[in-house]
């Protein structure tokens, strides 16, 4: 997997796509490995749905909020199966702990 490029929102007029991105990645869809990506077709969706006009800027940095998110929680899956953790194959979702981490990662809370 290629690494995440750093995404530095420094400009605060643009802070806004930080709540737009956790608003879309609550709707994601999950897969057997976990979250999906973000599809171009949820984020038309969720524009036409909440009136939110995006630029193509504003398309690319949400898509690259949400590959540096699925690479963290990819690394994250990595360090668990590295410290023991059954293998993805042969674990279940019921059996998996919500650590404060992941809770962070995916709702975006400390």
């Amino acid at each position: 997997m290629r690494k995440a490029e750093p995404i530095l929102i420094a400009n605060p007029d643009y802070a806004y796509l930080i709540d737009w991105f956790w608003d879309l990645s609550s709707a994601r869809s999950m897969g057997f490995a976990g979250p999906d990506p973000i599809r171009l077709t949820d984020i038309s969706a969720w524009s036409s749905l909440t009136g939110n006009m995006l630029l193509r800027e504003e398309i690319g940095i949400l898509r690259r909020l949400d590959f540096a998110f699925l690479q963290t929680l990819a690394e994250m899956d990595r360090e668990k199966e590295g410290k023991g953790v059954a293998p993805k194959e042969e674990r279940n979702l019921v059996e998996r702990e919500m650590t404060p981490a992941m809770f962070g990662a995916m709702f975006g809370a400390t």
